[in-house]
């Protein structure tokens, strides 16, 4: 993590899943929108991912590598508010 950048993650519920998450990096300096991103969730799954550049595709590596990782993220996330 870059100490001139503040991070946000903000995660969206719908009956009890999550259905967003958007993942927002700002300047701590200027306050500016250095980075912003939406991941659409549909029973646990990555089904739809727009970054600052715009939708990024499913059948990328990058679509691949963040769905497995986030997919892991939040199996820990929801077995941690379960305890």
């Amino acid at each position: 993590k870059n100490e001139m950048c503040e991070y946000v993650q903000e995660f969206y519920f719908h009956n009890g899943q999550v259905i967003l998450i958007e993942l927002i990096t700002t300047l701590k300096e200027s306050n500016r929108i250095a980075d912003k991103q939406k991941m659409y969730f549909e029973n646990e799954d990555l089904v739809a991912w727009f970054d600052y550049d715009g939708k990024v595709d499913r059948n990328s590596e990058k679509f691949k590598k963040v769905a497995t990782e986030r997919n892991e993220y939040l199996t820990n996330l929801i077995a941690e508010s379960l305890n």
